[in-house]
């Protein structure tokens, strides 16, 4: 085990696209925009802090022993098993304050961002002074697809800011719905 500090991976990904899409029949009309994230790494903060304190499904295996991939001081193949206890937790065996490696995940994604369903009921007021009447329905975030441990891999501990890729304790992404009314007169 090395004590030198090394770089685990990029927050910033491979590619990003986004696909959009209106389809029509008759007076309905479904508007869909899919976001996707290709690559980039995020450290699962929460979690190492949760294994810490022993409150992480992660840490249900207390007592059990495990051999880790890796080599020895003089070069050889780990062959040493260690007991996974409350010390262990609190020690390396956490990303709180132990080796921050096993908290490093992939944050790619893809995500359902925008729906909406569109009805237009202009051609029942034809006679009247209103020229377009609409009554729509829109989701945003609505689904993700990825395989982040932690709550959601869109989010940063910084905000906007230029310290990407860290969740420590990070509110997820909103989901909203929205009703709404379009009137042209």
């Amino acid at each position: 085990m090395s004590s030198n500090e090394t770089a685990l991976g990029n927050v910033d990904p491979k590619w990003t696209a986004g696909i959009g899409s209106t389809l029509r029949w008759k007076d309905l009309s479904l508007y869909f925009l899919v976001d996707i994230k290709h690559g980039g790494k995020m450290w699962d903060g929460t979690r190492g802090a949760l294994d810490y304190f022993g409150v992480s499904a992660g840490t249900l295996n207390r007592g059990e022993y495990v051999t880790f991939d890796g080599v020895m001081a003089d070069g050889s193949k780990n062959t040493m098993s260690v007991p996974l206890t409350q010390a262990w937790y609190q020690a390396d065996g956490s990303g709180f304050v132990g080796a921050t490696a096993p908290y490093i995940e992939d944050a790619g994604w893809v995500r359902l961002r925008t729906l909406t369903l569109t009805y237009n009921i202009s051609r029942f007021l034809k006679k009247t002074f209103i020229r377009q009447l609409s009554v729509y329905f829109t989701g945003t975030n609505l689904l993700v697809f990825d395989h982040y441990k932690g709550v959601d891999p869109e989010t940063s501990l910084a905000g906007s800011q230029n310290a990407q890729g860290i969740d420590y304790f990070n509110m997820p992404g909103t989901k909203s719905y929205t009703l709404g009314l379009n009137v042209s007169f």
